[in-house]
């Protein structure tokens, strides 16, 4: 999926810079992005089986949460969600298995991911929104600051 995605926005940004391009990778391979896709799409997590109550609360939970979300809104407010990773993991195993049972079929591969993020792809630009941990980044980094520690409270 990353030599997908990396593929799709070096052909559709020919201008953009590493750092851009960077930006827009990580907006389409993260586990949110793939958990949309998977539950507003395809309602894969219909079909995870699992004996862990808490993972499938969570599931469940979450997935209320990403049928209600727009594509929009989850891609450029990423950091407001949190599905659980087996969510985005069902999708890039559906997309593995069809790269398998094509006989390894990169370009058929390609297309198929393509289309599974088309409601997706569009969405990204050039000037992609940053989250609020990567606006500190950058203000404190441009104060001169060279180290930064969070803590998850």
């Amino acid at each position: 999926m990353d030599l997908v995605t990396m593929a799709h926005i070096f052909d559709a940004f020919p201008t953009a810079n590493s750092g851009q391009m960077s930006w827009m990778r990580s907006q389409l391979i993260c586990n949110v992005a793939f958990a949309t896709v998977a539950v507003k799409r395809f309602s894969l997590q219909k079909y995870l089986l699992s004996n862990n109550m808490t993972l499938n609360k969570a599931v469940t939970e979450e997935t209320e949460i990403l049928e209600a979300a727009s594509y929009e809104d989850v891609i450029h407010n990423i950091w407001k969600y949190d599905p659980p990773k087996v969510l985005g993991d069902i999708f890039e195993s559906v997309i593995g298995a069809v790269f398998v049972d094509s006989g390894f079929d990169f370009e058929l591969t390609t297309r198929i991911a393509k289309l599974a993020l088309e409601d997706v792809l569009p969405l990204i630009h050039l000037d992609m929104p940053r989250d609020p941990v990567s606006n500190l980044y950058v203000f404190v980094g441009k104060a001169g600051c060279q180290k930064i520690r969070f803590k998850l409270v």
